[in-house]
């Protein structure tokens, strides 16, 4: 028989803060690039990882757009 599978822990969040996206890609560019050290020298799983990538992908999208919109004049929102 199989052994019973557990699910992950539930991470909640007590508090946020806003933060700008430019600083948001920063940071979490930063984050992935540690990440991904760690979990090479562990030879982790890399599904995380691609996940990360995507999520700094598409923030890099969006502040790539947002100075695009604020260099044409048009407000920032």
């Amino acid at each position: 028989m199989d052994t019973p599978l557990h699910p992950p822990l539930r991470i909640s969040c007590l508090s946020a803060t806003p933060l700008p996206a430019v600083q948001a890609q920063a940071q979490l560019a930063h984050f992935v690039a540690n990440f991904q050290q760690r979990t090479r020298t562990q030879g982790g799983d890399t599904t995380i990882s691609v996940q990360l990538e995507k999520f700094e992908a598409a923030l890099r999208q969006e502040v790539k757009a947002s100075k695009e919109t604020t260099a044409n004049g048009a407000p920032n929102s």
